[in-house]
């Protein structure tokens, strides 16, 4: 990337050089605050945050629900940069900075900043997203909370570049991120197909069995098709009961609960004030039970409702727990439930307005019954098979994350003047 000519100290440490013929100016020169409400309910589009972009919120204005809250509601006009500047200790992932491209409102709790003549506003928006990738505004911020107000924004000192400069970044960057930003979209549908993948491997393996050479024979059930010959298809109730053991004694204070498709312990520490009498209704969960959370299957997009207990714990016991019998390799089931879940099958066992699965429901259904010697060997194999995908997927995500820091480096560059994207004279 070309470089200017000559630079100068900005004084500004997070700036540091600029080029010497931009000029440094508190933000005031730029902004003044929008404190515009909507009293009169002229408009009622209103928008939300969404990844660093103002979107529609999907709800429609209904006046008796919102019509005292709409009219306290900033009103936004094109160019409009919005900042979410509250609760700054609590942010992980920054992406607090957009510019709205239509008429609307939005919550006055945001700080609104409506640009002055002669500026891009466009620009400013990529200087406030570089700011806010570097966490500058979490020092601004005041009280408790540590929310950001204009009164701090508006004395802090930016570049401003002649106004044609202004512009010839914002085409830059705007072409370069429209391809950075495809690029990893196809990425991120690169791993739509490795988990997908993932499924298919799983659920051909727990069905179909890992000898393509065995004879078949119809398993009478559409959704598993043709298993091994010497495969058994049963009831579930023949290889698990259903463990319904309560935590009443509070033995144990290892809470668990799902995320994506794991166990894994709540973080908060145990209370005994706060959580006795809940935990006391906990079911109690030892290695190898699988876990079903059969709640509101009608509201399931990404299933991720099957779990297998790898040490001994308390789970919520509005969730279906699985103890399995004797004789059987409870991670072959896993892997098969999970199977299932990603079919979308357990939706169809779901009773009552929530769509709720239970044991008594669950129990009934016919599922294949390798050997125990094959049950173990089809869980190596899938093992073996997810790591090699997981693997693939690990380095794709890297990939991703280094196209975007290589994106908010770009956007820093460009806007601080570290880089000359004016077209070569």
């Amino acid at each position: 990337m070309r470089r200017y000519d000559s630079y100068k100290d900005s004084g500004v440490a997070w700036i540091g050089e600029v080029p010497e013929h931009w000029d440094i100016s508190r933000l005031a020169l730029a902004f003044i605050e929008n404190r515009k409400l909507n009293l009169d309910l002229a408009i009622t589009e209103a928008y939300q945050f969404n990844y660093g972009q103002l979107v529609p919120k999907k709800r429609e204005y209904k006046e008796e629900e919102d019509a005292d809250t709409y009219a306290k509601y900033t009103v936004l006009q094109p160019n409009d940069i919005v900042i979410n500047g509250l609760n700054l200790n609590y942010d992980f992932v920054s992406q607090r900075v957009a510019i709205a491209s239509h008429e609307g409102i939005i919550t006055s709790a945001y700080v609104c900043l409506r640009p002055r003549v002669n500026i891009c506003s466009q620009y400013f928006c990529y200087l406030f997203k570089a700011m806010d990738s570097m966490k500058l505004f979490h020092g601004m911020g005041t009280g408790i909370r540590l929310t950001l107000s204009y009164s701090e924004l508006k004395k802090r000192l930016i570049p401003f570049p002649p106004l044609s400069e202004q512009q010839q970044i914002v085409e830059f960057l705007n072409e370069k991120i429209a391809n950075i930003d495809a690029y990893i979209q196809e990425k991120k549908q690169e791993i739509s197909a490795l988990e997908e993948l993932k499924q298919v491997k799983i659920a051909f393996a727990v069905t179909h069995g890992i000898n393509s050479d065995i004879q078949m024979k119809d398993s009478g059930v559409a959704w598993i098709g043709e298993v091994p010959e010497h495969w058994d298809i049963s009831r579930l109730a023949l290889a698990f009961i259903e463990n319904r053991k309560l935590n009443l004694d509070l033995a144990i204070t290892e809470a668990y609960q799902f995320n994506y498709g794991q166990l894994v312990p709540k973080k908060r520490e145990y209370k005994e004030e706060e959580d006795a009498d809940t935990y006391a209704k906990y079911t109690v969960l030892q290695p190898n039970d699988i876990v079903i959370n059969g709640l509101n299957l009608n509201y399931d997009f990404v299933s991720q409702r099957v779990a297998i207990a790898s040490h001994e714990g308390i789970i919520t016991s509005a969730y279906v727990c699985l103890r399995p019998r004797v004789n059987i390799c409870s991670q072959y089931f896993c892997y098969l439930f999970k199977a299932m879940d990603s079919m979308k099958l357990f939706h169809g066992m779901g009773t009552g307005i929530r769509l709720t699965l239970s044991y008594s429901e669950l129990k009934k259904r016919l599922i294949p019954f390798p050997p125990l010697s094959e049950q173990q060997q089809i869980v190596e194999y899938i093992q073996q098979k997810t790591a090699q995908i997981d693997k693939y997927i690990s380095d794709v995500k890297r990939q991703i994350d280094s196209l975007k820091e290589y994106r908010q480096r770009l956007i820093c560059d460009a806007v601080t003047g570290r880089i000359n994207v004016q077209p070569k004279l």
